[in-house]
């Protein structure tokens, strides 16, 4: 879906997907996720393996600029 919303390559759409979610890039994920996102040391699983959805910070964000 980032992808096609957004117009990003398939994997550099899904690193930016991963950076949303991985708490030591960003200071309040705005994703929530469920599969291997990775870490500083291991990289993330393949994308089929990982579900994400809007955390509730990110959804305050959204709510908040809308």
């Amino acid at each position: 879906m980032i992808q096609e919303r957004t117009g990003l390559g398939p994997r550099y759409g899904y690193e930016v997907l991963l950076d949303l979610a991985r708490p030591w890039v960003i200071a309040v994920p705005a994703i929530s996720a469920r599969g291997e996102i990775g870490d500083r040391h291991f990289p993330a699983g393949e994308p089929e393996s990982v579900d994400c959805r809007l955390s509730r910070a990110g959804r305050l964000v959204l709510d908040a600029e809308a």
